[in-house]
């Protein structure tokens, strides 16, 4: 009988470790067994320190090396089988490190990382000369998340599960943040030497086998826990809200015929599908998904906007942990519901409240008209007499023009509500344009404002009205801030998405005021008519756009998406 050598890694927990009496545990260890009972061959595991491992491969002294991210680098070296699994790769850093919430953030500090992890490649790229990260390289993951507990490091990069596998394991989970989205996203497989196509055809062979007998299913129900059966499936089909599962590897696992129809996609098409790769994507925000995964108190709730079959809908949106028995975290459960005759309703009912709004407007427009108005009057009526008086000419010079820009500004706010400009989409660079934003936004209080994009992040809308729309949303986070804080800017391509984040420390939204803020003539600001957020809704829509803010507390976070 054949038997077939297999190197791999021996600290990566849940996929490939060996356990404290020397066996050899994981995902793939699963994997690669079943395959060589199913093909009729042997297999003997040697797992040791990562960078071991791939020398080992390279020098040949081991026919394959099993778990491994297959790149395009990687496939320079090695002949891959199929993909077995997807996973992605994540940045986590100490909740209490409160610098530290983009990948910006980590310029200049110290990230550990595995050596010869796809992590590693992925974070050397991403810095340069300009934006320096200082690289601390480890043998393992277990020991790049014990130097964090220890403040060794600032942030480490790895592969999601295994980080939580061994925080999990000493207890460390409450301690960790993850930051910002997936870095990478990565299918495992089993690499092998160049042109041994015998080998290649015979896992391959093995792995279609063993996912049509069901013994796929098993080994990744054994690790990641329970796909969905048929009972609960069935459960599932009888609700009449689009429900979507994930498991904790933010794979789709299930999806009800409702949710097919609201988002006009295929289960076929979805199902066992990295949520970063699939159709859900452009309805559903995979750092939402991440943010529960990682944190089982984590909800969220929204409604949006969802163009689906030519005609646009409203979703409602409430994403919540799948726990197990025990209160393990293993999924995510999505639910959708079709909420758009509620909101033509809303806006019916609205119509009626914003006849007697215009009423309340007309009073604060001529409250706020009638204050310069009478200082200019007054300046008027006192020429005559004061004409020759070189103080008095001064303050004329000095006060009438800016009673007068006052009224101007009214004005203006006036006609932009009352008669939009046409959209003129044009494709803009956003990181060219946040340059040009970043110089003009006036500071006078101890604000620090940041931005971060890549390079080739880029949106298709009227350049006018998106700097009209984030000049006033990030001034109005500047505004929130009592004395000292931060107010940061983001932007990523997330599918056929261009998505764009303003987030504040301030003072927060409350409750009650969250359901007004997009009403006109709505304001809680000593000054002003209340349409700032009002016209800026107005413009994000009219250029193919979505907006919503959230406020949990203390700070609040505008998050703006265009469609392509």
């Amino acid at each position: 009988m054949k038997t077939i050598e297999i190197c791999g890694d021996c600290n990566y927990p849940p996929f490939e470790y060996i356990d404290n009496d020397g066996e050899c545990k994981g995902f793939n260890v699963d994997i690669s067994r079943s395959i060589a009972k199913e093909m009729g061959f042997q297999i003997t595991f040697k797992l040791m320190e990562w960078t071991k491992a791939i020398e080992y491969a390279k020098n040949r002294d081991f026919q394959a090396i099993q778990g491994m991210s297959i790149s395009n680098e990687r496939q320079e070296i090695y002949s891959f089988s199929k993909e077995y699994i997807t996973v992605f790769h994540s940045i986590y850093a100490l909740k209490e490190r409160t610098d530290i919430n983009q990948f910006d953030d980590l310029y200049k500090l110290k990230i550990a990382v595995q050596e010869n992890d796809i992590s590693y490649d992925i974070i050397t790229k991403k810095a340069n000369a300009n934006k320096p990260i200082h690289v601390v390289v480890v043998s393992n993951q277990g020991i790049a998340l014990q130097m964090l507990i220890n403040k060794e490091v600032d942030a480490i990069a790895g592969n999601r599960l295994t980080i939580l596998y061994y925080a999990k394991e000493r207890n460390y989970t409450s301690l960790l943040k993850s930051i910002g989205e997936p870095i990478n996203i990565t299918k495992f497989g089993a690499g092998f030497k160049k042109n041994r196509r015998d080998l290649i055809s015979l896992f391959n062979q093995g792995i279609q086998r063993i996912r049509d007998n069901g013994t796929y299913k098993l080994i990744y129900d054994k690790w990641f826990g329970p796909q969905i059966d048929y009972i609960d499936n069935q459960i599932i089909e009888s609700t009449l809200t689009g429900i979507v599962c994930l498991n904790n590897l933010g794979i789709i696992t299930a999806i009800n015929n409702t949710a097919c129809t609201l988002l006009n996609i295929k289960k076929e098409d979805n199902i066992l599908k990295s949520i970063y790769e699939s159709e859900l994507a452009t309805a559903i925000d995979g750092y939402l998904i991440q943010k529960v995964l990682d944190d089982s108190s984590n909800t969220f709730m929204n409604e949006f906007e969802y163009t689906t079959r030519g005609e646009q809908i409203w979703l409602s949106l409430f994403l919540s942990p799948l726990l197990d028995f025990e209160s393990n975290n293993i999924g995510v459960i999505v639910n959708l519901r079709d909420v758009t005759k509620e909101k033509k309703a809303e806006e019916s009912l609205k119509t009626s409240d914003r006849m007697q709004s215009l009423g309340r407007l007309i009073l604060n427009v001529a409250h706020e008209i009638r204050n310069p108005l009478t200082s200019i009057k007054n300046f008027v009526s006192l020429i005559p007499d004061n004409i020759d008086d070189d103080e008095f000419r001064a303050s004329l010079i000095k006060h009438v023009p800016q009673q007068i820009n006052i009224v101007d500004g009214i004005l203006r706010d006036l006609l932009t509500y009352s008669t939009p400009r046409t959209p003129l989409p044009a494709e803009i660079s956003l990181r060219l344009f946040f340059n040009d934003l970043r110089e003009c936004i006036k500071i006078d209080r101890n604000i620090d404002v940041f931005f971060d994009v890549e390079e080739d992040v880029k949106v298709k809308v009227d350049r006018q009205h998106l700097w009209q729309i984030l000049n006033n949303i990030i001034n109005n986070a500047m505004d929130a801030i009592e004395e000292k804080g931060q107010v940061i800017v983001q932007a990523a391509k997330i599918g056929d998405f261009t998505r764009i984040t303003i987030e504040d420390n301030g003072i927060g939204i409350s409750k009650e005021d969250m359901s007004q803020i997009f009403d006109p003539f709505f304001t809680k600001k000593k000054t002003g008519t209340g349409l700032g957020l009002y016209i800026t809704y107005q413009l994000i829509k009219d250029n193919n756009g979505d907006i919503v803010i959230e406020s949990y507390g203390r700070g609040t976070k505008a998050t703006i998406t265009f469609s392509d």
